[in-house]
């Protein structure tokens, strides 16, 4: 691919988790795809490093929006529940979770009906790293 930063940027923050440029040689697309194979993330140096350490800190800094409680009901809609499922799941009533996930919206910016779940997928790495100590 392009050695563009706002193009790498762009997609990290949607979910690519290999990108390997242009001039790479064989043995770096190979190790690219022996990573992402494997479940992790994969940028050419120089900007790889860099890439991931600046989305992971953004990651964190809007998942650092949501209360704890509001972090528990996301971990379980990246996980694709249902507000009812989540509800039963955390003991709570479906519309203390459906009010958690409107906040959450909220908080984060999001619209439509679509893009919490889209977010709480894109960030569930995260997620599970903030609330594994909980």
């Amino acid at each position: 691919m392009h050695q563009e930063e706002a193009l790498i940027h762009a997609t990290v923050k949607y979910g690519v988790k290999g990108y390997v440029l242009k001039e790479s040689v064989a043995d770096e697309i190979v190790k690219a795809v022996r990573s992402v194979a494997a479940g992790e993330a994969y940028l050419s140096p120089p900007h790889g490093n860099l890439m991931m350490r600046e989305a992971q800190s953004q990651s964190e800094s809007e998942l650092g929006l949501l209360t704890n409680a509001e972090k528990r009901v996301l971990r379980h809609v990246a996980s694709d529940f249902t507000s009812k499922e989540i509800a039963d799941k955390l003991g709570l009533s479906v519309r203390t979770v459906e009010n958690h996930r409107s906040r959450m919206s909220k908080k984060l910016g999001l619209r439509g009906a679509h893009s919490l779940v889209k977010f709480a997928f894109q960030n569930q790495d995260d997620l599970r790293r903030m609330l594994e100590y909980e």
